[in-house]
Formats: structure tokens, C-alpha cells, sequence
């Protein structure tokens, strides 16, 4: 957008690398953070740790499809840091001296979607400026293919990403990538678990094995006996909430108190044992005690539900239900 080359505006990543590496970077004035992901609050919410003030996110699309996390961005506002939905920047003002001002205009959703999510449309006549010293760009990176040697052999994607195929290798013998530089953006549980078959790759590539992944598990895990019965509870329960933390200024220290530990013990006992599942000959369901439970529950509303796992049968001594007992 016009004005992204000003001096003081910097992407967040390059803010927050600072601040985890100890620099104790010192922010002064308004600052607005443009985005509305996870990078985006962690952001807003270290600038006002920084010195900022105040401190303003952009968002162009509206709250329910903000990708970051609902207590992040509840903690953020709890902070004082204001979320302005709906806002699209046009352009960053200033000179050569820095940042004065960013352009936004207010968006709407339309009647279309791409990629199951609406697409937004500015309202005409909705174009003014906020004060701003700082803008933190939040919305998102692409890989940068320049690292890659001339003569690499490593073929890269229309996004600049690497293409590597289902075990994680590039077109090069011997190199391995993963990550959402093969992907695009994803979740971290993705990243792992292309870290995990990348690995088993590896393995296979230096050893000749015909399935890597499966030796480095054997290796790694402690052998234990499956559970011959296991009895699941699914009926909801509500879940332990924390308080939202104590905003100390220019403070980076942890200020969110813990749970009390039997409600701690509580929300862990809310693990299916997925592991113990797979793996059971006998697993009893047992429900009842969930708002939408009840004692006219129909047989045909037993375990079968969960058909697909080895040995599911329901509990003779519980409730059979599981309908409406879902988390």
C-alpha cells in the first residue's frame, strides 16, 4: 500500500523477535497494529508493554472471523488496546521523519464467499485517517525464495513456497523441507507433524530403512500393554475459566494466575484417551449427567454412534446415551 516503505513501519515479527530476544525495544506515541491473527495481539499487547499509547488494531473483516484466539483478543481489549473491526488500511502517511497517520475505510460483508469465508466490500464515503507514530504490519508473511542458491535444484511454488512431496523431500537428494514454507499457512500441529515425516524420511534416506517413521517410533516409545476396558464419560460440562491477567505498564512479567488445582485436575479428566481408544478391545460409553441427557433416551441412541473404533460397546450399568453428551 502507499507509505509501507516509511520509516516506523515494521512488520511485528521484527517487533516481537526483540522483545523474546531481551532488547526491550522502546515504543513512544500512537501506535496501530494492522492484522487481526495471533501475531497481530501479541503485537498490540507488547507495544503497550513497550510504551505505547494507545495502542489500536485494524482489522478488515469482522470479529466472528478474526483468526486469532478468542482469550487473546478478549485479554487484549481487557488491556485497554481498542480493535477497530471492519477497517481496511488505504495508506500510511508521513515523510522521511516517520509515520504521522494511517488511512483506513470501513468495509461490509457482501452476499460472496471465498474459501468459506465472506468477502468484504469498503463503504463508500468511509475513508478517514488515525494518528499514528508506529504501524506494525500483521497480515501475514511469504516465504522468500532468495535463501535458495542458484543451481539448488529445489523447486519452488507459485507462492514462493518449496514443493516437497508426501515425505517431506525436495527435488534435491538429501534436503528435506516442511513447514508452512511447503504448505502455506497452517497450524503448528501441522508443522509437527511434518517434522515427524520428515524425520522418518531422513531416516530412510540415511539408512536404507523401508519405513523410517515407524522404526523412530518403536525407538522413542516405552512399550506398554493396551488397556483392555476403558470407560468414557461424554456428557458436557462446563469448562474452568481463568481470570484475565493484571496489566502491569511497561512490565513484561507473567500476571495471569493459575487455576486452583482440583479444577485443574478437572479440565484434564476431560481427555477421551484417544491413544488408549485406538488401541482398547472394550470401550464402554458412559453418559447421563449432560443438560441434554435424559432418562427416555432411546436404544438406538447407543455407542454404535461411534462406530469406526475397535470394540465400542456401551456400558450396561450407565445411561446408554451419548446423544447430546458431546464437548
Amino acid at each position: 500500500m502507499p507509505g509501507d516503505g516509511l520509516p516506523g513501519v515494521v512488520p511485528a515479527t521484527f517487533f516481537l523477535k526483540g522483545v523474546n530476544l531481551g532488547e526491550k525495544p522502546v515504543l513512544a506515541g500512537a501506535v496501530v497494529v494492522v492484522g487481526g491473527g495471533s501475531t497481530a495481539m501479541d503485537a498490540a499487547r507488547s507495544a503497550l508493554r513497550s510504551g505505547a499509547s494507545p495502542v489500536t488494531v485494524l482489522y478488515r473483516r469482522g470479529r466472528a472471523e478474526m483468526p486469532a484466539q478468542a482469550e487473546e483478543v478478549e485479554a487484549a481489549e481487557h488491556e485497554g488496546i481498542n480493535i477497530l473491526f471492519e477497517a481496511a488500511v488505504t495508506e500510511v502517511r508521513g515523510s522521511e521523519a516517520g509515520v504521522a497517520s494511517v488511512r483506513y475505510v470501513s468495509q461490509r460483508p457482501t452476499d460472496r464467499f471465498e474459501g468459506g469465508r465472506a468477502v468484504y466490500e469498503p463503504i463508500p464515503g468511509s475513508d478517514r485517517a488515525i494518528d499514528a507514530s508506529t504501524v506494525l504490519v500483521a497480515v501475514g508473511e511469504e516465504p522468500d525464495p532468495s535463501i535458495l542458491p542458484a543451481g539448488a535444484g529445489i523447486e519452488t511454488s507459485g507462492f514462493s513456497g518449496i514443493v516437497a512431496d508426501a515425505g517431506q523431500a525436495t527435488g534435491r537428494k538429501g534436503v528435506f523441507a516442511g513447514g508452512d514454507v511447503v504448505s502455506g499457512a497452517k497450524t503448528i500441529i501441522h508443522a509437527v507433524g511434518a517434522g515427524r515425516r520428515a524425520a522418518g524420511s531422513i531416516h530412510e534416506y540415511l539408512s536404507g530403512s523401508r519405513d523410517g517413521e515407524a522404526e523412530i517410533m518403536a525407538a522413542v516409545r516405552v512399550p506398554r500393554a493396551p488397556e483392555p476396558v476403558l470407560t468414557m464419560d461424554l456428557a458436557s460440562r462446563p469448562r474452568v475459566g481463568m481470570e484475565l491477567p493484571a496489566y502491569k505498564p511497561g512490565s513484561f512479567a507473567a500476571t495471569q494466575p493459575s487455576i486452583e488445582p482440583a479444577a485443574a485436575i478437572v479440565e484434564a479428566a476431560r481427555c477421551f484417551r484417544c491413544d488408549a481408544v485406538y488401541r482398547c478391545e472394550q470401550v464402554h460409553v458412559q453418559s447421563g449427567r449432560g443438560p441434554r441427557d435424559g432418562p427416555d433416551v432411546q436404544l438406538k441412541e447407543r455407542a454404535p454412534a461411534l462406530s469406526g473404533g475397535p470394540g465400542l460397546a456401551a456400558s450396561a450399568s450407565t445411561p446408554p446415551s451419548i446423544a447430546g453428551g458431546r464437548d
